[in-house]
């Protein structure tokens, strides 16, 4: 495939993990192996990866339907409790890698996590929403930070609820592997390839991947800094502006 085409449009399946075939996975796994370092089989990919969420969400070519991207998801977990007794919903991102062709148009993922929100909102108006990252690369760092109330960030102190669901966060996907001092995630089974996200002196004029760099320096062993944003109208309204403009701008 020409790398640099750029697709008129990106089509999204979403489905439960149990349902993906072997040939689903395998070439899951394939489009996965191109953006990191494992020791991992597609078995243990299989095993350690896509059944531990729920739902997958595959993107593929409108022309071609070749397979553009995915991302694992678990569905909103509800009645989470803050120590202090506040009742909120979190919703885990996690997983997504998208072929380097549709880096630079449309990104589905904005789409489909604006409708899951914004459902999730209408549904029950009055329970806080969280929604939390683990970011293995500075590029889903950024991908997170281009929502609002987004922690930890460079240009603001990280508040005290926010770290509380935030650790919270960590300690459950990351047991005693999460540093909740720094917010990391410590697990080495995969990392980024070579050449797929690195960071140079240019990248780091930018504060924000600065930042990722400072408070995550291991990321190149497969080290995760683990990220929370709360969920406001404010937010959504934003992110549907950002999917508008994407979507007129996406064969510029």
């Amino acid at each position: 495939m020409n790398q640099s085409r750029r697709t008129k449009q990106l089509t999204t399946v979403v489905r439960p993990s149990k349902e993906l075939n072997e040939p689903a996975v395998v070439e899951l796994y394939n489009l996965w192996i191109e953006n990191v370092d494992t020791i991992w089989s597609v078995d243990d990919f299989n095993k350690n990866f896509i059944q531990k969420y729920e739902y997958v969400a595959t993107f593929h070519d409108g022309e071609t339907g070749d397979l553009g991207g995915f991302v694992f998801s678990d569905p909103f977990i509800r009645n989470k409790r803050t120590k202090d007794g506040m009742k909120y919903t979190l919703l885990k991102q996690v997983a997504g890698y998208m072929r380097p062709q549709y880096h630079k148009t449309y990104n589905p993922m904005y789409g489909m996590m604006f409708w899951f929100l914004l459902k999730e909102s209408i549904r029950h108006p009055f329970t806080p929403i969280f929604t939390g990252w683990r970011c293995l690369s500075y590029k889903g760092y950024l991908m997170a930070i281009n929502m609002i109330d987004v922690y930890p960030r460079y240009d603001a102190k990280t508040p005290p609820l926010e770290k509380s669901i935030m650790d919270d966060y960590g300690k459950d996907v990351g047991g005693d592997n999460y540093d909740s001092q720094r917010g990391i995630f410590k697990r080495e089974i995969y990392s980024m390839k070579e050449g797929v996200a690195d960071i140079t002196e240019t990248h780091l004029q930018n504060p924000h991947i600065r930042f990722f760099q400072e408070r995550n320096p291991d990321w190149k062993r497969g080290h995760l800094l683990c990220v929370v944003s709360r969920v406001t109208w404010r937010m959504l309204f934003r992110l549907k502006i950002k999917i508008i403009i994407k979507s007129i701008f996406r064969n510029k």
